[in-house]
């Protein structure tokens, strides 16, 4: 660690500011997109309930999947910086379309082909960045990446806020608001680009010849011409993916019988806590498809004479986060001086215990309902509060538990790993696990048959998140060996 004065020691680097503004105003623009996705292709585009599900999971998995592919062009063929610029500029191009009236399937698949490139190819830098701009050890680590999964959140709350001038100025309007997000970002990339400079991988040092510019739009056309054809093909889609997933597996069985025992357990320990979190992350997207219908039917959203938009509530996820951040950092402090921190062995079944937990509110929901046929929008509150506790003990750990537990040579594949197994695989399961609550189109005006759905819908969903965390507390002290004879 370099040597820095004590009372400059817990200030954060410029990285620090530089990332954490710029993925603010990318992140106002993507959450914008993940909260009304599903609604829109319900109201603009007409799709049944398990159509919307099955294109939000198709465009959630490729978003997971991309940044694989994104990160190691950054790392190795074009340069974090680059990759980010690019990346934002893509994301502007398919937010600009999507604001456009154009009532094209065409049209839709291509904005989401564009916005998915431009993920994969700005979603690992910031963090990418910041994680070179410390010095091993560095004390400042941990607060650095809780204020930045707050600035995230952030970005979330005001993105859940634009999302509602849907009611005002249509389906597009807030794509506008998407692009006007990017464009912060993008000036905010541009003007202050030099403080990544010393933290950028040394071939951003060199010149691009043009032959690898050439290379790099060729991949970047193929790309979206492959997620159009995707998007129009879901089975196809699905077969894909599950050959990576199955690839994947076989790199990793293999790693483990030529692996020495030590990174044997490190190797198996990792993959059942990825499929750990794999669970979590199942009800984590349901809150973009089977809870934002619930919300949108059957949830009585008036406050005096005000409706509240559906997308608002959805805001209430990142409020309660950036809360519980602070004393929950302040909780791993007190109980680190002691020599008492939770492990990451019952953290990650804990958060799962409690994402249960909110769904089983969301069960109970369904049976209290008040006088206009409806349910008090307390309960989703409540439901919110235990949801945002459990998300800062699995997905806010995640990158920590890969690099605490993982094998250093194996650390980029594992990190793979976590956006393929834990995320994206959910995020293709979570459109058939949305599809227990699809309301057949004859029911759609009898709020007592939908709450019913909802709730069996509800009730399965939350048994599967207890089950496993129960599964997850009992492998507890045995996942804890392993990774104590890993040290």
């Amino acid at each position: 660690m370099k040597n820095v004065p004590q009372e400059k020691s817990f200030k954060q680097p410029k990285i620090f500011y530089y990332s954490t503004i710029m993925v603010l105003g990318e992140r106002i623009g993507s959450t914008i997109l993940i909260f009304l996705l599903t609604l829109f292709l319900k109201n603009y585009y007409h799709f049944s309930d398990t159509s919307a599900f099955a294109i939000f999971a198709i465009f959630s998995a490729l978003s997971c999947i991309t940044p694989v592919i994104g990160g190691y062009l950054a790392d190795n063929y074009l340069g974090i910086k680059r990759c980010m610029g690019l990346g934002l500029f893509f994301e502007l191009s398919g937010y600009i379309i999507l604001s456009l009236p154009l009532n094209s399937m065409l049209v839709l698949n291509l904005a989401l082909s564009l916005i998915l490139t431009g993920i994969g190819l700005f979603k690992t830098g910031p963090t990418n960045l910041m994680g070179r701009s410390y010095s091993e050890n560095d004390c400042r680590i941990d607060s650095g990446f809780t204020l930045y999964y707050m600035g995230i959140n952030i970005g979330g709350f005001i993105a859940s806020i634009c999302s509602g001038v849907y009611k005002i100025g249509g389906w597009n309007a807030p794509f506008m608001l998407s692009s006007v997000g990017i464009l912060f970002a993008i000036i905010w990339f541009f003007c202050f680009r030099r403080d990544a400079r010393e933290c950028d991988v040394k071939i951003a040092l060199r010149p691009i010849p043009i032959k690898k510019w050439l290379f790099t739009s060729l991949g970047v056309l193929i790309f979206v011409l492959a997620s159009m054809y995707l998007f129009r093909n879901g089975n196809i889609a699905k077969s894909c993916f599950y050959v990576s997933i199955m690839c994947l597996m076989i790199f990793f069985m293999y790693q483990i019988i030529i692996s020495p025992r030590k990174e044997k357990l490190a190797i198996v320990t990792t993959i059942i806590l990825m499929f750990m979190a794999m669970f979590f992350f199942l009800l984590y997207f349901q809150i973009f498809t089977s809870v934002t219908l619930y919300i949108d039917r059957c949830v009585d959203r008036k406050f005096f004479s005000f409706t509240i938009p559906t997308v608002f509530l959805l805001g209430l996820n990142p409020i309660f986060i950036f809360i519980f951040s602070p004393f929950l950092a302040l909780l791993y402090k007190a109980l680190a001086k002691r020599n008492n921190d939770l492990l990451i062995t019952i953290k990650l079944p804990l958060g799962l215990l409690l994402t249960g937990f909110s769904f089983l509110l969301l069960y109970i929901s369904t049976f209290v309902i008040t006088s206009n046929g409806k349910t008090s929008l307390f309960w989703i509150i409540f439901t919110f509060s235990l949801f945002a506790a459990g998300e800062l003990l699995t997905s806010a750990l995640g990158v920590a538990m890969i690099t605490q537990i993982a094998p250093k040579r194996l650390y980029g594949v594992m990190m793979g790993g976590w956006f393929l197994i834990g995320l994206a695989l959910a995020a293709d399961l979570a459109g058939s696990l949305a599809s227990l609550t699809s309301i057949p189109t004859h029911l759609l005006s009898n709020e007592l048959a939908m709450s019913h759905i909802y709730g069996l819908g509800f009730l399965k969903m939350s048994s599967i998140a207890i089950i496993i965390a129960i599964i997850g507390f009992i492998l507890s002290p045995w996942l804890q060996r392993m990774i104590n004879a890993k040290s």
